[in-house]
């Protein structure tokens, strides 16, 4: 069973949490010199850009300021692109 428009909301809530606490009082250098936290950022970003493919497009006009469509194709970017990912972009 996939997921409900409230497990989405709820996931991408989620991962923005969890970026918040784990740039929580570090630097570009640390996020730069670690690519564990790396990995786990960019893993986050990814799904928030997968599930905003699933926001249905009443709420995502709801909320205008968001560039939607910028926002999914940025997780191909970090898929497909990972080699070239700056760590300043993310």
């Amino acid at each position: 069973m996939p997921p409900s428009l409230g497990d989405r909301l709820t996931h991408i809530a989620t991962a923005i949490q969890n970026i918040r606490g784990a740039l929580a009082g570090r630097v570009l250098g640390d996020l730069q010199s670690d690519p564990v936290l790396l990995a786990a950022v960019e893993r986050f970003l990814e799904r928030i850009s997968e599930t905003s493919r699933h926001i249905p497009q009443d709420l995502k006009a709801s909320e205008p300021t968001i560039n939607w469509r910028r926002l999914a194709d940025f997780g191909n970017w970090l898929r497909h692109g990972y080699h070239a990912t700056d760590a300043g972009l993310l």
